[in-house]
């Protein structure tokens, strides 16, 4: 199994017989402005700081890759509901300057049998960053 990387108990990896990746990989960074209202001139821009930077990414989840969708899909959720901050680690590369939590996961649930068994969902993760205290 070749493992691309990980987020805490969150592993992406791809085997014969697994695959467990994501696709879509987002990473925005933005920052704190004031605006002061000037009279007669433009505003004037105070920067305040940096902004939490966040990164959303998708991921595919279906019997036929050799996962279980539903398990996966309330994993994630634990995750959230829990308040978990890891480290993101792709292809041995830490992303990031500390940790991250996930603060929303969207679930597409796509195909289901004839007993109500899901086969496939779709996923999108939002992670946000977790400062140091």
């Amino acid at each position: 199994m070749a493992k691309i990387g990980t987020f805490g108990g969150l592993s992406f990896a791809v085997s014969s017989n697994k695959v467990s990746t994501f696709d879509d990989l987002k990473w925005d960074t933005s920052a704190a402005y004031a605006t002061h209202d000037r009279h007669l001139q433009p505003d004037l821009l105070e920067f305040l700081g940096p902004d939490p930077e966040q990164i959303t990414f998708k991921m595919k989840f279906s019997v036929f890759l050799g996962v279980n969708p539903l398990k996966s899909v309330n994993d994630l959720r634990r995750m959230v509901r829990e308040g978990t901050a890891e480290r993101l680690v792709i292809g041995g590369r830490v992303y990031g300057d500390y940790k991250w939590a996930i603060t929303k996961v969207s679930s597409a649930m796509k195909t289901f049998d004839n007993r109500g068994n899901c086969w496939a969902a779709e996923v999108t993760v939002t992670l946000k960053e977790y400062g140091r205290r």
